[in-house]
């Protein structure tokens, strides 16, 4: 599409758009948690695509990511991981799939309704409507969720627009880029091939027994519309035999078993509130309230009653002299019949679905909102058939009003605040709360943790955890979770073990109102069970945080450990240990046990004392040691001593004795060596061993004895 002066404004107001949408991008949304479940694992399958980038190659990574286990589409991760690689790792990179997606349709519909009428005019009127809906500024499923449905809505709406505008054009080339847009749709969101296969297949199916019936001068006629549906057809066949071909078993998995078969649908739909008469107006009313939008379908109706008045006007009225009668418009039924048919497969595929998404609403948008405009144009042009010089300014400015309050729209949209921001001092909470679990795992160099979480809340989901850190620090953690996506688990003898030595855990120190009204069989067996959690929590894992989310407070554990420095060789050496612990870790349990395996222990002459010093304060600590044949002991008493302020707490441990194996004849190695390293760091309420006093005088340590 060549650039006139006319589409200079629509230009600007696209760039305007992307502007504000970065701006929105860092005020809003960068730097908060990953919201409304899906986000979040869109972000994670997009940060391993990207980590596989970096390690296996570019072309490599995006056909990994193309062909693995996510069932809903194989394109969104593959597109982010490609934008951090241009970008960088950053909320703003992944939602630029969406924008882009939003600005392409919009110039699309513009080109179509421009090469249709002859006139951007009515360009502008149609992306005004566009501009209007409220779809792209949904908190979940609009332009600032990652997720998929955003872009395939956008993706719906091109391939209506380029079905309309292939009616008007004699070039091959809008077929083709048809084609492509279908077998893109289909890559990107996988059940869009029900929909669209249903409404190419049925026209394709009527213009071929109109060809087959049809004379040979007629034949003609017929093969133009028949190639023009059968090239699409056939490459949409294509693409989804591919599909389901690398996909098969996560596609039947998540949509056959998770949507008919199995029992989930059924919660799902009482989670949405879709009861057995709701559930045929559950679309209706969502794509009303929800995504067109009440100021879209009132400036829709208002236009369509005053260019039917027009029209009648027009009709009956007095009729200008020398008018003149407007080409043809160019568009036929087919257009009419193809989206239509897509409005009414999508809305009945979806309602027979017991399972129930406002976010899937977001379909419609597009194809209902092009039929307005395609209908209000035949109006229009009913209205200038024979108009006077008023009525034609009328139709002139009418359109171009529409583009305004549809811009004017946004702007405003682009201007509100999101609760992430209102509720700032609520939701800066959760990223607080990843850092903390992330350095914590980070430091002791575990990259799958044992995860657990009590709550279906999006804030306290592992794969939550795993996205955000990675934004925030670029370190990939992935959460060993035994719950996943199962919403249907009844039996908690699984959990039991699991329990018992987890590396992080969220979990609900309250009953929240959510709790009292969640369906999902998986929360209401945790909450039978919540004594039992709580004890297995509490009392094997260190409590390093808290969060309050309106009513519902999260406290935040993990396991206790300690890091340590100075080994050689998995002993320790004369030169002794480093270890650092976080202080929560000591809280209410003064006694500090350190224990390993020790073999040789008959060359350490049978005794061994350890000496432990806090490295803030160099003090010397209450220390007592017990060495066995095949293990020792450390003790400390923490009773009393005031560690310095930190999160931190670092300490010293040497002992007073070591052999060196070269000479006592084991072997040629000339290291001091003591014990093996400890394989155990952990706090206890009250002591196994009775402790020595720390030596008197000097708080440093003896030099070791050989």
């Amino acid at each position: 599409m060549l650039l006139n002066r006319s589409h200079w404004v629509f230009v600007i107001v696209l760039l305007l758009q992307v502007a504000a949408f970065y701006s929105f991008v860092a005020r809003e949304i960068s730097g908060a948690y990953p919201f409304a479940h899906d986000q979040a694992g869109y972000l994670a399958s997009s940060h391993q695509v990207f980590e596989n980038m970096l390690s296996r190659g570019v072309f490599r990574a995006i056909w990994q990511g193309m062909t693995g286990n996510e069932p809903t589409g194989m394109l969104l991760p593959s597109e982010g991981a490609f934008l951090y690689l241009l970008f960088g790792v950053s909320r703003a990179a992944a939602l630029t799939v969406n924008l882009f997606h939003w600005i392409v349709l919009q110039c699309v519909v513009f080109a179509t309704f421009w090469k249709m009428t002859r006139s951007a005019t009515w360009g502008y009127y149609s992306v005004g409507l566009l501009l209007l809906t409220a779809t792209p500024f949904q908190f979940v499923g609009g332009m600032f969720d990652f997720r998929v449905d955003f872009s395939a809505a956008c993706i719906l709406g091109v391939i209506c627009s380029l079905v309309i505008y292939m009616q008007g054009s004699s070039s091959r080339r809008a077929t083709w880029y048809l084609a492509g847009a279908c077998c893109y749709a289909v890559c990107l969101r996988h059940f869009l091939l029900i929909f669209l296969g249903a409404a190419f297949g049925l026209i394709f199916l009527v213009f071929f027994a109109r060809y087959t019936r049809a004379t040979r001068d007629q034949r003609l006629v017929e093969r133009i519309p028949l190639g023009n549906f059968l090239i699409p057809t056939f490459c949409l066949a294509l693409t989804g035999l591919f599909v389901i071909t690398v996909k098969y078993e996560a596609i039947y998995s998540y949509y056959v078993v998770g949507h008919i078969t199995g029992g989930e649908n059924k919660v799902r739909a009482v989670e949405s509130g879709a009861d057995a008469i709701g559930r045929y107006a559950f679309y209706p009313v969502a794509i009303v309230q929800q995504h067109l939008g009440y100021p879209a379908l009132a400036v829709s109706v208002m236009v369509l009653l005053v260019l039917a008045l027009l029209a009648l006007y027009a009709r009956f009225g007095r009729v200008a002299a020398g008018s003149v009668v407007l080409p043809p418009l160019l568009i036929d039924r087919t257009t009419v019949a193809f989206v239509s048919t897509l409005v009414v497969v999508t809305l009945v595929v979806l309602t027979s679905d017991t399972s129930k998404s406002t976010v899937v609403g977001s379909l419609f948008t597009a194809p209902v909102l092009l039929l307005v405009a395609v209908l209000t144009i035949a109006v229009a042009r009913m209205a200038r058939a024979n108009a006077t010089t008023n009525v034609k300014r009328v139709l002139i400015v009418v359109p171009l009003i529409v583009f305004v309050l549809g811009s004017a729209r946004t702007l405003e949209s682009y201007s509100s605040r999101t609760s992430l921001t209102l509720l700032r001092g609520q939701f800066e909470q959760i990223p607080r709360a990843y850092r903390a679990i992330g350095d914590h795992l980070t430091l002791f160099e575990i990259t799958n943790p044992k995860f657990f979480s009590d709550r279906f809340t999006d804030y306290q989901a592992p794969i939550a955890f795993q996205s955000s850190y990675y934004e925030i620090t670029g370190r990939l953690i992935k959460p060993d979770n035994p719950v996943g996506r199962d919403l249907m688990m009844t039996d908690f003898k699984p959990f039991r073990e699991h329990l018992q030595d987890l590396d992080v855990a969220m979990i609900s120190e309250n009953i929240s109102a959510r709790d009292l009204q969640s369906p999902l069989p998986t929360e209401q067996l945790f909450r039978r069970n919540a004594g039992e959690i709580r004890n297995l929590v509490s009392t094997r894992m260190t409590k390093i945080d808290e969060i309050l989310v309106n009513d519902h407070v999260v406290g935040i554990y993990v396991k206790p450990r300690a890091k340590v420095d100075g080994v050689s060789g998995g002993w320790v050496t004369s030169k002794g240990l480093g270890i650092r612990l976080l202080r929560d870790t000591l809280v209410g349990k003064p006694f500090l046990v350190i224990k390993g395996s020790t073999i040789l222990s008959e060359q350490l002459r049978g005794g061994l004392e350890g000496t432990v010093t806090e490295l803030g304060s160099r003090k010397a600590l209450s220390a007592k040691t017990s060495l066995l044949t095949t293990s020792y002991t450390v003790e400390v008493d923490l009773q009393g001593h005031v560690f310095p302020p930190g999160k931190w707490i670092d300490l010293e441990l040497k002992f007073d004795r070591f052999f060196v194996p070269r000479k006592v004849g084991i072997s040629p190695d000339d290291r001091e060596l003591v014990v093996l390293a400890p394989g155990i760091i952990r706090s206890e309420q009250t002591s196994s061993l009775a402790v020595s006093p720390a030596p008197a005088g000097s708080n440093e340590s003896k030099n070791p004895k050989r």
